[in-house]
């Protein structure tokens, strides 16, 4: 059987490793051929319970935000 927690999808797949040692990670599959377009939305909003960002790496398909 498969196991659908975070602590389990890090052994699933190497690219999600950190669900086995971080904490709320999990993957997301977002197919694109799916997404509609809202001229509405509003920008995304993080919070890092006041800690500071330090590093932000976005490309196409991740976004990678670290906190200090």
């Amino acid at each position: 059987s498969v196991f659908v927690v975070p602590s389990f999808w890090g052994l699933v797949n190497s690219a999600w490793n950190l669900c086995s040692v971080g904490k709320r990670q999990s993957p997301v599959n977002i197919e694109t051929s799916h997404m509609i377009f809202d001229p509405f939305l509003t920008p995304l909003r993080l919070n890092t319970g006041g800690r500071k960002v330090s590093h932000v790496i976005s490309d196409v398909c991740t976004a990678t935000v670290s906190v200090r």
